[in-house]
């Protein structure tokens, strides 16, 4: 098992909060802030967190970035994962995953559908793994937030150790 804290980059894609912090308005980034606060509270590290807009380029270039990083071991998003006409993120990186982790979305959707009822196939939540470094696309509510927290805490260590041996 994965032995190590995790360090984690967490982005918010969310064009109103981008545009806030644009003006330097102060941003009430609730579903961010509470994937950072959980993972925290887990033990682990935050190697980077960013507000993007919905804009495919950009969730491109932020995700390729911290990709790139050695200090990050996982990358959590949050937002774009409906099916509004911004909503980008889930087919944008779906497109650049090596390998999709197919039974995340089918889990997700499962405690979702237990908590809310039949809305919760209007989630089109994703994970996955680019250069051997896994990622999680989750809604932009804060309850969704939960769920998928919650699962990625369960089986980070035991995913990590599998991508990259035991450390």
């Amino acid at each position: 098992m994965w032995k190590e804290k995790v360090k984690f980059y967490v982005i918010t894609i969310s064009t109103s909060r981008y545009e806030e912090l644009k003006k330097g308005q102060e941003v009430k980034d609730e579903s961010g802030d509470l994937i950072v606060n959980e993972l925290k509270r887990a033990g682990h590290e935050i190697a980077g967190k960013k507000i993007i807009p919905d804009n495919k380029i950009l969730i491109l270039k932020y995700i390729i970035d911290a990709i790139e990083m050695n200090e990050v071991d996982a990358i959590i998003t949050t937002g774009g994962t409906g099916y509004s006409p911004t909503d980008y993120t889930s087919e944008t990186v779906r497109k650049i995953l090596d390998r999709e982790i197919k039974g995340f979305a089918d889990v997700f959707r499962f405690i979702s559908y237990q908590q809310i009822g039949s809305a919760s196939f209007m989630s089109d939540v994703i994970a996955g793994v680019i250069s051997s470094k896994p990622i999680f696309c989750l809604p932009g509510s804060p309850r969704a937030v939960e769920i998928g927290v919650k699962m990625i805490l369960e089986e980070i260590g035991h995913l990590l150790f599998i991508l990259k041996g035991s450390k």
